[in-house]
């Protein structure tokens, strides 16, 4: 288990080093993160410092930079798909093939929420109310703070979409907040 869950953060970890976000690198080492600095990364970053903050134990923590992450993931990844964003983001061809912007964009999402999202989600939907407090503060950070990454106003719709699918989300934890909790006890895991 640990062998995989490294791989995403691994794979992260040399794209950024690959493409010299030595920023980046910084970020992920602080202790306390600056809400500033983070939201002008690529989505990945939150994903890699919300399993950082899991492995410390700040699991609330990490349980919003992990629904705020994706939350921007896919945004960027929505937007990317309509094509209203410079796929490239102004990164040289090789970057366009195996860094950000190219296609290994949505195969590190997908690795990054199998396995920082397995174990996050594992623990978060042990309180499935406190969980969908977490999914709003993540609306509200997101809603608060610019996106320097994936530009919000070229994706305003795909941005709507996501936050509406959200918002879905957070609903059906509340309305099933119950039969959630039988379903984990059922299958063996804990409710908090």
């Amino acid at each position: 288990m640990i062998r995989l869950k490294m791989v995403p953060i691994i794979l992260a970890s040399a794209v950024l080093c690959q493409l010299s976000f030595e920023s980046n690198a910084q970020i992920i080492k602080q202790e306390a993160i600056n809400p500033d600095d983070l939201a002008n990364q690529h989505p990945a970053v939150y994903y890699v410092y919300a399993q950082s903050l899991m492995d410390s134990g700040k699991k609330d923590d990490a349980a919003f930079w992990f629904y705020t992450g994706q939350l921007r993931y896919r945004v960027h990844l929505k937007c990317k798909k309509s094509k209203k964003i410079n796929t490239t983001n102004g990164l040289p061809f090789k970057a366009q093939i195996t860094g950000f912007g190219g296609p290994i964009d949505s195969a590190l999402f997908d690795a990054l929420s199998y396995t920082t999202g397995q174990e996050i989600n594992e623990w978060a939907f042990g309180d499935a109310v406190k969980l969908a407090q977490t999914v709003d503060k993540a609306l509200l950070w997101d809603e608060e703070n610019k996106n320097g990454y994936t530009k919000k106003k070229k994706c305003n719709n795909e941005r709507k979409d996501v936050r509406v699918g959200l918002k879905k989300l957070q609903n059906h934890l509340i309305e099933n907040n119950e039969e959630i909790k039988k379903t984990r006890t059922k299958n063996g895991l804990i409710n908090r």
